[in-house]
């Protein structure tokens, strides 16, 4: 079976094919409003927008399912960033959706063009929700102790994780040690008193 992870070969689809949303309604709600393309027409950035959608609700899950997979190697506060981002992503590209779906179906000119313009507007919105869950996503691969470099929780949390971690190993560490020493110190005894 394929042990590639899925999330990284889908996140740049709803990624990139939202910086092209925002072109493509912008130019198509003009011409429909200057008669110049049918309203139909408006269906392209709906089709657009369903495969934003789409991809970034499969791209939300395939992170969460490998989640299991990075999170001995990059801080969870860094994973709960970006998972964040991608929801905030996900929900506001299914929101331009519902509403250039919203404008496709009014009947009123004046409303359809309000609310297209709407939609071409929330779809730059949703550009800048990308740039975002990308950034933070870039950050957790390639990053300083990101997951490319080889990185290790403590790398990406910073100095005070690795103190953090550096002071429960040693706690864990010196317990271990007493309870031995304790053990090994009461064998002492025991031998003394049997010896005498």
């Amino acid at each position: 079976m394929n042990e590639l992870p899925l999330h990284p070969a889908i996140v740049h689809v709803p990624l990139g094919v939202s910086a092209v949303v925002p072109l493509v309604a912008i130019g198509i709600a003009v011409a429909i409003w200057r008669r110049g393309l049918p309203r139909r027409t408006w269906l392209a950035v709906l089709g657009l927008q369903a495969v934003v959608v789409a991809t970034a609700a499969i791209a939300l899950r395939s992170g969460e399912e490998d989640e299991e997979r990075v999170e001995e190697r990059v801080s969870e506060a860094s994973i709960e960033e970006h998972e964040e981002r991608a929801q905030a992503f996900t929900w506001g590209a299914a929101a331009v959706l519902v509403v250039g779906i919203t404008a496709s179906v009014v009947r009123s000119a004046r409303a359809s063009g309000l609310l297209m313009a709407a939609a071409a507007t929330g779809s730059i919105v949703v550009l800048g929700l990308g740039l975002a869950v990308g950034h933070a996503g870039g950050t957790l691969v390639h990053g300083a102790g990101g997951l490319a470099a080889g990185g290790s929780a403590v790398e990406a949390t910073g100095e005070q994780g690795e103190q953090d971690r550096q002071g429960e190993r040693g706690q864990q560490g010196e317990r271990g040690e007493r309870g031995e020493r304790g053990e090994e110190h009461e064998r002492r005894e025991h031998r003394d008193r049997d010896d005498d």
